[in-house]
Formats: structure tokens, C-alpha cells, sequence
């Protein structure tokens, strides 16, 4: 086996502990941005995993929740901090005005993302459904 066939199999085998890893960081932040750095892995990786778990995956319950995550990727987002920010009430007016600053900021850039995202794993969707584009 070459080099490269060996890291991909030993990707694989981490994949399942990476998406649990994932579902539970999401469980528990529901609803809020969360600075990237929370993540198992870098979005890039995420994205890989997110992949091969849905070529894993035996149930549209499966599927499903792949989909999901790939979707809630954008509300990791770099510079949060330690706190997510969403759903916590500012202490004064000042912290509001940063607060609301901080989310239209983070609101633009998921959604931009958010739409990156859905193109890209459309294409990857039409690839793997297609036997003709897979590699």
C-alpha cells in the first residue's frame, strides 16, 4: 500500500470519533456562534469527514444529520472567543451595541459561508450520485 492510500484509511478510521466529537460541540451550543478553534479538526478536515461519513452512512437518519452538519459549519466562526455569542443577554448598553456589532458581523459571514457550503456539497452530492464522476 502506498503512502497516501495508507493515510486515507487511517482518515477513515478516524472519521467516526471526529463527527461525534462535532455533534456533541454542536449539542451544546445550540443556536449561537462558536469560535472555530471548538471544532475537532479544521473546517477543511471537517468538511473531508463530513464526506466520508456520509459514504458511511447506513440510514437517511444518517444522511440527514451529515447534512445538518455540514450546514452548521458556518456558525463556527474565527475570533468569537470562549464565549458563544447568541443567546446570552448583554450586562449594559455598551455591551449590547459590541454585541449586536459582533453578531451582524458573524451573522454576514455565516451566511456567506453558509452559501460556499451549500454549493460545494451540492456538487459533491451530484458527484457521488452520479457512478459516471466518481473517483
Amino acid at each position: 500500500m502506498n503512502d497516501e492510500r495508507v493515510a486515507l484509511v487511517e482518515f477513515v478510521k478516524t472519521v467516526p470519533r471526529t463527527l461525534a466529537k462535532y455533534a456533541e460541540v454542536v449539542s451544546k451550543n445550540p443556536g449561537v456562534f462558536c469560535d472555530e478553534k471548538l471544532l475537532p479538526c479544521s473546517k477543511t478536515v471537517m468538511k473531508a469527514a463530513l464526506k466520508v461519513g456520509w459514504e458511511l452512512a447506513k440510514t437517511d437518519e444518517q444522511r440527514a444529520w451529515i447534512r445538518e452538519g455540514w450546514s452548521l459549519l458556518s456558525t463556527f466562526q474565527p475570533g468569537v472567543g470562549d464565549k458563544p455569542l447568541g443567546k446570552t443577554r448583554p450586562e449594559s448598553t455598551l455591551d449590547e451595541f459590541v454585541a449586536h456589532n459582533d453578531l451582524t458581523r458573524l451573522t454576514r459571514a455565516a451566511l456567506e459561508e453558509m452559501e460556499e457550503n451549500h454549493v460545494e456539497f451540492s456538487a459533491y452530492l451530484d458527484r457521488v450520485s452520479d457512478p459516471a464522476q466518481r473517483r
